[in-house]
């Protein structure tokens, strides 16, 4: 079979340059077990290298059954933490000859079956899926377009679902516990939280549900409010979570953190003295703020890496299962969290 270069070079074109037939270049670039010698099998590389000649990975799919190409499922390519685990994604894609078909969901939560024919059964290997994402609905068609078809899938969605293939599991309760945990220690007792998008797994709630059930102070609704991951939300929610007289907030990403710190800039509020605040994800940046963010380390980049590197080993062992791979959260204490007023040394 030829298969066009980016250039419009063919294996022809290379097998005329070299004297030997298509079939014999062909097994040789696709590498292939023949009989063609050391000699000539590195002439076949260095004339298909000179000619600038790449395989059509259409062709090289209808062939081998394999695109190399690994698709990921995001939730919001515009958060930063997405983007890092993206990031670790391609690396080891790199490492191992693929390429990642990437796809924003946008929070569009009523397309999954569109997501889902994008990279469905003849455009990618595998499939990797985010934080947030394994929903009823996306999970339906990952059934049909994944799991019917033998293709394996990785999980890093951190909610409700463990899928049957491979999970990366972040204990996100665990997260939401210390985080709590640790402003009740420094003995604020009215403490407001502001979550992610209405599809956010429950699971760090819960943390902070229990963390206030130990200290012994009753759940209150009207200290919750629902973000969507980003600032602009998380800065009203913060201020009206002033006003109903918190002393500190837990949010649940560091940009709903930056968020908070913008409301008490407008207010002339000092974080870590009017206001002490939480996040979540450790971005690059919230050590680096003008009051350095305390959150909770989830490892996006290395989250990243293991979903990957799972897929790439299910789809070369080929399997549809994998040991789960788990991940627990770290708090990182910095100054944007002190003492309640009430308890203030």
């Amino acid at each position: 079979m030829t298969g066009y270069g980016k250039t419009g070079t063919t294996i022809k074109d290379v097998a005329n340059e070299v004297g030997l037939s298509i079939t014999a270049v062909s097994q040789v670039l696709n590498g292939k077990d023949c009989r063609i010698s050391q000699e000539k099998r590195i002439l076949i590389q260095q004339k298909a290298k000179e000619l600038n000649y790449q395989p059509n990975r259409n062709a090289v799919a209808l062939v081998t059954n394999c695109t190399k190409i690994i698709g990921v499922i995001l939730n919001d390519i515009s958060n930063i933490y997405f983007a890092e685990f993206a990031k670790g994604a391609e690396d080891i894609a790199s490492e191992n000859g693929y390429q990642l078909l990437l796809v924003n969901m946008q929070n569009r939560w009523n397309k999954p079956k569109s997501f889902a024919n994008l990279l469905g059964y003849d455009t990618t290997d595998g499939l990797i899926i985010t934080r947030d994402l394994d929903t009823p609905e996306l999970k339906k068609y990952i059934d049909t377009y994944y799991y019917e078809r033998k293709k394996p899938v990785a999980n890093a969605g951190n909610g409700e679902f463990i899928f049957p293939s491979g999970n990366i599991i972040f204990d996100n309760e665990q997260g939401g516990y210390i985080a709590t945990k640790h402003l009740l220690e420094l003995g604020h007792r009215r403490i407001g939280c502001i979550t992610g998008s209405e599809h956010t797994p429950l699971s760090r709630l819960r943390g902070y549900k229990k963390a206030l059930l130990e200290y012994g102070i009753e759940y209150d609704e009207t200290l919750v409010k629902v973000g969507d991951y980003h600032e602009e939300l998380a800065t009203k929610h913060a201020k009206d979570l002033y006003e109903q007289g918190v002393t500190a907030i837990f949010a649940f990403n560091d940009l709903m953190a930056f968020g908070v710190y913008r409301m008490a800039e407008q207010n002339n509020l000092c974080i870590g003295k009017d206001l002490s605040v939480v996040g979540f994800d450790d971005l690059e940046f919230s050590a680096f703020l003008s009051t350095p963010l305390t959150t909770i380390q989830q490892p996006a980049y290395k989250m990243g890496e293991a979903s990957c590197k799972m897929l790439i080993d299910m789809i070369k062992n080929d399997t549809q299962t994998a040991e789960d791979v788990h991940f627990q959260p770290k708090l990182i204490v910095r100054k944007s969290t002190g003492y309640a007023a009430c308890e203030k040394k």
